[in-house]
């Protein structure tokens, strides 16, 4: 059975009307996880943040990113690029 790779990917959305960049990669500290970081909208949670913890993702201050698994990452994409 094959597993899932970490692979990388970024985009920008439009929310609360401000543009949110974000961008995932490979965790650098969680062997065959992805990393989700994402800008704030005035100090405050956007989009991508509220996905990634409705994906259950922990964060890492380490990492200053959520982590979690390839499978989920590529759920949270899938989200992002439909709006």
């Amino acid at each position: 059975m094959n597993k899932a790779q970490p692979f990388r990917t970024s985009g920008t959305i439009q929310y609360a009307g401000h543009p949110v960049a974000w961008f995932i990669a490979p965790a650098a500290h969680a062997k065959g996880q992805c990393a989700l970081t994402a800008d704030s909208v005035d100090g405050f949670k956007s989009k991508p943040h509220y996905l990634a913890e409705a994906e259950n993702a922990r964060y890492s201050n380490r990492d200053k990113a959520y982590i979690m698994s390839p499978a989920k990452a590529r759920h949270i994409v899938a989200q992002l690029q439909e709006v």
